[in-house]
């Protein structure tokens, strides 16, 4: 009879729980701005009190649990504004919030490199788990790092008597922050391509022993003949997406065929979700792990959502701090701005950041080569409802306009571009973002107006050209462009105003090839916009219809805005009829083309 061992039995099956944030934009409490309504999402507090249960959970069944954010953390708030004019310390309200959740590891996002370097290197130094940047090379000493290696104890050993099981995360953000953050980089980083950067990350963590690998994808999926790189992550045993503000709990954008289908969760935007992965593993006798099934999940921070106390207290100071400077008056406006219309009509918020970015650029151009060029501005609504919920709208009405307007107005710190173009070029840019409008049909009078795929902050108005939107036509929508009255010339020479978002591709678009670039970094458009009020003022009659509808038959559609849009029908809709609420708290409105 043979000895009786002593040992444990060998492991094998294991699960572990993976928590993920990402793109929180500096939303860490239900409300950021005490002169504001609540936010639809609970924030950071509310994701706190998820964690908290979603780790309760995982501790009850013997499951180790991880903890991770994708990026686009730094930026996207006032709240985020205040704390980057400061000196970073443990109490930044970031850093004090991250480091109380215990957060296993970050990924960098885009925006994260908004505020600059120094700022970044700054939070990452006071962060007590890693900063994982993996396709951003510094020259120099910096606290980023290339990949991390987590060891998650077990309960019982591995085959061979290992008790922890080795998580190898790397994390990549777009190839485009190349061109978005040009500035930020101050020639001392660089952005490499994705994909051989996270092979060789996943190369590495694989040699250092990882049974698992996890990628944090600041990306989402392929957009029309935009292909992302997301699908072909095939290094990863998992993903975390982002980037895009969708909300998945699925393994789309991996290829089908994947055996089996990688887990992916991306859970939305500023809080809106926390994303949650069960990842079953399985062992051999050698001790090799592997990944045999998962369930994906995402778990609901709406506005009621409890408020981790804890996290509230860490940011009390920095968000009263940031509501004494949002009512510092800045300019005054005769005309109210909104955005409820935005999907159905040419806005006044258009038109002022699109006044603003023509008048940046021609001071800049004066004196240049290309000064007697006509300038198109072109601008989009930053707030249309849609992923945002029917809160997300701006509305500034006549009188005082404060920070909190301008920053409600531009949420983020885009810069002014110019580039150098043509009528073919915007005839094409025009057709382009006129696919955000639903393919109407006569005989479907509920159909809504805009197609949900896209969200509303991708449609451009084109100032300085005049044009008709025929949303009945599958491709070539905008017909009848005019510049100066006669129709548009291909090869007439043209000066856009943009910003670096657009000019890099971002919405969707294309990118602006780097000799057609005339200006970068003009101003901030913010700063342009309160210049412009400050210079001018703001007269709706200066400003032409950019565009309009032109269906060939009659066309009744639907648009979903604010319930607060249907006081102002009669004076921007004529004809449009407010139709009641849906279950999500859109007024829908009735449209007559």
């Amino acid at each position: 009879m043979p000895p009786v061992s002593t040992d444990p039995e060998p492991v094998s099956e294991i699960t572990i729980r993976v928590l993920a944030t990402t793109d929180l934009h500096m939303h860490l409490l239900g409300s950021n701005d005490p002169g504001k309504p609540p936010a639809p999402t609970g924030g950071l507090a509310g994701i706190a009190s998820l964690i908290e249960t979603a780790r309760a959970e995982a501790e009850a069944s013997g499951v180790p649990c991880l903890l991770f954010d994708n990026g686009d953390t730094l930026q996207g708030t006032p709240l985020a504004e205040t704390l980057a004019e400061a000196p970073v310390t443990p109490d930044h309200a970031l850093v004090q919030s991250f480091n109380a959740l215990k957060f296993d590891a970050c990924g960098l996002g885009n925006h994260d490199l908004d505020f600059g370097l120094p700022y970044l290197f700054d939070v990452a130094r006071h962060l007590s788990m890693p900063l994982i940047a993996s396709n951003l090379e510094v020259d120099g000493p910096s606290p980023l790092v290339n990949r991390h290696m987590l060891e998650v104890p077990l309960r019982q050993p591995l085959p061979g008597g290992r008790e922890n099981l080795r998580i190898g995360i790397f994390s990549v953000l777009p190839e485009t922050t190349a061109m978005w953050n040009a500035d930020a980089l101050e020639d001392r980083a660089r952005v490499m391509p994705v994909l051989g950067a996270a092979e060789r990350a996943a190369g590495d963590l694989r040699r250092e022993g990882a049974d698992l690998i996890i990628a944090l994808a600041h990306m989402g999926p392929d957009r029309g003949d935009k292909p992302s790189p997301l699908k072909d992550l095939t290094c990863a045993d998992a993903i975390i997406a982002g980037h895009t503000h969708l909300r998945c709990a699925s393994a789309a954008g991996v290829p089908s065929d994947t055996p089996p289908p990688r887990p992916m969760v991306m859970p939305g935007y500023a809080g809106s979700d926390l994303g949650v992965l069960d990842l079953h593993l399985r062992t051999d006798q050698t001790g090799t792990v592997e990944l045999v099934a998962h369930e994906s999940a995402l778990r609901r921070n709406g506005p009621g959502a409890p408020q981790n106390p804890r996290i509230q207290a860490i940011c009390a100071t920095a968000i009263w701090d940031t509501a004494r400077k949002l009512e510092e008056p800045v300019a005054y406006l005769d005309h109210g701005l909104r955005s409820y219309f935005a999907l159905a009509r040419p806005t006044g918020t258009t038109a002022l950041i699109a006044r603003a970015q023509e008048r940046a650029v021609r001071l800049a151009l004066a004196g240049t080569p290309y000064a007697e060029l006509p300038v198109v501005s072109v601008a989009a609504d930053p707030c249309t409802g849609g992923r945002g919920g029917p809160w997300d709208y701006v509305h500034i009405r006549p009188g005082i306009v404060r920070r909190r307007d301008l920053a409600a107005l531009c949420p983020y710190r885009n810069k002014v571009w110019a580039v150098r173009t043509t009528g073919a070029e915007l005839r094409r840019m025009m057709n382009h973002t006129a696919r955000i409008f639903t393919q109407l049909s006569p005989d479907a009078p509920d159909q809504p107006i805009n197609d949900p795929a896209y969200p509303g902050f991708e449609f451009d108005t084109f100032y300085g050209l005049t044009c008709t939107i025929d949303p009945t036509r599958p491709s070539d929508r905008v017909q009848e462009v005019r510049w100066n009255g006669s129709p548009l010339r291909d090869d007439a020479p043209f000066v856009l105003a943009t910003n670096q978002f657009r000019a890099a591709g971002g919405g969707g678009g294309h990118p602006a090839r780097a000799e057609n670039i005339l200006l970068r970094d003009v101003a901030l458009v913010r700063e342009a916009v309160e210049q412009t009020l400050n210079s001018e003022g703001y007269d709706p009659a200066r400003y032409p219809t950019p565009w309009r509808f032109a269906c060939p038959v009659p066309i009744r559609a639907c648009l979903y805005t604010s319930p607060d849009a249907c006081r102002y029908l009669g004076d921007e809709l004529s004809g449009a009829i407010c139709e009641g609420e849906t279950q999500s708290g859109f007024a829908k409105v009735r449209l007559s083309l």
